[in-house]
């Protein structure tokens, strides 16, 4: 799987002897497909049972430009310029280019620069032309309906590049703006199913707009027809994290430094509203519109960090709120702006990053284990293929599902037990530095998650892998290594296979399984894709001014209260694209009878054998927590 393309080749089984065919086949390409190929492997597979032609694999490594439809040629008065006309026949034609000059060039596809097909198109034409008559088809899957294009995010970066240029612009502020950054999956392209650019209102009695002109959450009873009906569909924010000058004026507690926070919301959001931008400040942060694209504006101070480093010093984490300790408020204010930033820097360094990240996720999600996976890590994991192959070979993938299958090779092959994974964003991690914490990694090993993960900028290896259970990481391990088997066959022709093979759908394994009232799911693919294309249709009409409700997903809220509540009892499993069910593993420890011990209770009731599973109670409590999600309740396991 070092190739970034495979074709597969039907040539009349009359022609020639096969090895004799096989390297006229590969000298063909090697000038039909110039400047478009690094290396080029033919191979003979033998013959087609229905017609009896011969078959030939073609696999190839791709330069960057592979995909341009136009093949240009020499200058129309050469020498070679006749040559090229030999070779390309009554595709050959004279045009002109922007630099003046008149050059032999062949279109091989109408109305657009790229194309993913043409080098099929070339192959099928020059080896018709030169061998004899074929047939060239891709060896490929579909995978349009799993990613989105570059250009769908155009209105996300173009939002975020404006709203920066402002925040950046404002002037008379007490504290000027030294940085803003935005940490959205969506703005570094690593997510599918971005915002549009226009808010799309579903049918829903829930969703009311009042004199404000934003949008909420109307809470009626069940039975209450004109408060019932779908979920509002889901419109995700995008946050952005500010840092300020320094200034010793924020104060040294925590409840002052966010009162100074506050009325910098205030102040900030006034100074938007004068640029005509739509906003609600927030004790939290700064709702913004851009463009009918909603952003969470944050301010993060280091000295927020300091602060919470001192007090935990000390022994007065009293002082500190939940999420706002010393380790957390380091990860939100410096390592995620960081790493979005440098993600961010490779999906526009790479054009095959991007969606190779959103498959794996979709890949992940079908599988119903990417809520129990940092985003980051997965992108982490696509970052270390990119820059190892682009850094040994000078070649990355140049193809999605290519890269794709390389992560894929990465989950399957590597041991994860004994080697870390290794990330260079900056050319910091030289072979001295990589001993100390292979030899760190050694020492500590025991202690570490499954995945760990050093950068050049975190030598913990684990910001963003800690939370990652054994059991996760193997079954990620266990469907990779599955989904290599079945695209292997695929490519050497043995087997036609599609992405409905290599993602799941039904969840299987579980105790419990738990049905979702289809209308209480706000991320459905389907909904999705209606809004997109009524969007084009309303394109040249005037956009709402309303702020529609953000970031309200009730399915994942729930799912994030049952881990808060069950995350030492059982393990839950759900597809974030429109998924219908929760799964229930429960741990296998929970499932044991115990002695009584205070912290063992949750789930469980007191027997003459000591705490045994309670799992009528459990099912009980998920109902209550559910109530208005859920469908139905499935208990699928064998009760001890």
């Amino acid at each position: 799987m070092n190739y970034d393309h495979f074709y597969e080749a039907l040539i009349p089984r009359e022609i020639k002897q096969e090895d004799e065919l096989q390297e006229n086949i590969k000298k063909v390409l090697e000038v039909g497909w110039k400047d478009r190929f690094k290396e080029i492997e033919v191979f003979y597979l033998g013959y087609k049972k229905e017609n009896g032609s011969k078959i030939f694999l073609i696999a190839v490594r791709l330069e960057e430009n592979w995909d341009d439809v136009l093949t240009r040629g020499p200058s129309a008065d050469s020498q070679e310029a006749k040559e090229f006309r030999t070779f390309y026949g009554n595709r050959s034609q004279i045009r002109k280019f922007p630099d003046g000059s008149l050059c032999e060039a062949v279109l091989w596809t109408n109305g657009k620069a790229k194309d993913s097909k043409v080098l099929g198109k070339i192959a099928e034409n020059v080896i018709s032309k030169h061998i004899g008559s074929a047939t060239i088809k891709l060896r490929n899957f579909n995978i349009t309906p799993f990613v989105s294009t570059k250009d769908e995010y155009s209105a996300v970066s173009n939002a975020f590049e404006h709203l920066s240029s402002v925040l950046h612009g404002l002037k008379g502020l007490p504290l000027s703006i030294s940085s803003a950054l935005c940490t959205s999956e969506y703005y570094r392209r690593t997510k599918p199913n971005p915002p549009f650019g226009r808010y799309m209102y579903t049918k829903s009695k829930r969703s009311k707009v009042f004199h404000d002109k934003i949008a909420r959450i109307v809470l009626g009873l069940d039975d209450n027809d004109e408060e019932s009906g779908p979920t509002p569909f889901y419109t995700p924010i995008l946050k952005v994290m500010v840092t300020m000058e320094h200034s010793s004026k924020f104060g040294d507690t925590p409840q002052i430094v966010n009162k100074f926070k506050t009325a910098f919301y205030i102040e900030i959001g006034e100074r938007l509203k004068e640029k005509e931008f739509f906003t609600v400040p927030t004790e939290k942060g700064i709702y913004v519109d851009v463009n009918n694209i909603p952003f969470f504006i944050e301010i993060g101070l280091t000295k927020e960090i300091a602060i919470a480093k001192r007090l935990s010093d000390s022994n007065q984490n009293s002082l500190i709120s939940d999420g706002n300790d010393y380790i957390s408020l380091t990860h939100k204010i410096q390592e995620v702006p960081l790493l979005s930033t440098q993600i961010h820097g490779l999906s526009q360094r790479f054009k095959a990053f991007g969606e190779c990240c959103q498959l794996l996720k979709r890949f992940v999600a079908s599988h119903h284990l990417l809520s129990n996976i940092d985003p980051f890590a997965l992108e982490l994991l696509v970052a270390e293929v990119f820059l190892r192959m682009d850094s040994e070979k000078g070649s990355p993938p140049m193809d999605s599902f290519a890269g794709f299958i390389h992560v894929l090779d990465l989950l399957a092959t590597h041991d994860f037990v004994v080697s870390p994974l290794f990330i260079d964003f900056g050319d910091k991690l030289n072979e001295e530095k990589k001993a100390a914490l292979l030899k760190k990694f050694n020492s500590a090993r025991i202690v570490l998650p499954p995945l760990v993960i050093f950068t050049s900028d975190d030598e913990t290896g684990i910001s963003v892998t800690k939370s990652l259970e054994v059991v996760i990481f193997s079954r990620l391990i266990q469907i990779s290594k599955a989904a290599m088997l079945i695209i292997s066959k695929h490519m050497d022709l043995s087997l036609n296979s599609s992405m409905a093979m290599i993602c799941g759908e039904e969840l299987k394994g579980m105790d419990i399984v738990i049905k979702l009232d289809y209308e209480a799911v706000c991320t459905r693919e389907k909904d999705y894709m209606e809004a997109k294309k009524k969007s084009l249709e309303l394109r040249n009409r005037e956009k709402t001014k309303q702020l529609p409700i953000m970031d309200f997903d009730p399915v994942e809220q729930f799912l994030e209260d049952l881990k808060k509540i069950y995350s030492s009892v059982a393990l839950f499993f759900y597809n974030p694209y429109g998924g219908t069910a929760i799964g229930v593993a429960f741990r296998p420890k929970f499932k044991e009878t115990v002695d009584f011990k205070i912290n063992q209770c949750v789930s469980r009731k007191w027997t003459k054998k000591g705490l045994e599973p309670n799992y009528d109670e459990f099912i009980e409590t998920v109902k209550l927590v559910g109530k208005g999600i859920i469908k139905d309740i499935a208990v699928t396991m064998e009760k001890a």
